[in-house]
């Protein structure tokens, strides 16, 4: 968050413009990759059904991590 704040300020409407497509890809690409995987909420559950509880657990971990590591970026944009 910290970037994308720095990039829109200094290039501005190309920036913004580069942000949405790339989460509009994304979004495509997601909504292609869950029909194997309707019945899961959760990405921690696919790899569960995938791999195991042991995988399922390291999954839901580091996505833990991953979340409280984006939150402490914004409340330091904040």
């Amino acid at each position: 968050m910290v970037r994308t704040v720095q990039q829109v300020h200094n290039t501005g409407l190309y920036w913004i413009t580069l942000f949405l497509l790339t989460t509009f890809g994304l979004y495509i690409v997601g909504w292609l990759a869950l029909r194997p995987f309707m019945q899961h909420l959760f990405m921690a559950e696919t790899i569960g059904s995938v791999y195991g509880k042991y995988a399922r657990c390291i999954a839901a971990l580091s996505d833990t991590v991953a979340l409280i590591v984006y939150l402490t970026g914004q409340i330091n944009v904040m």
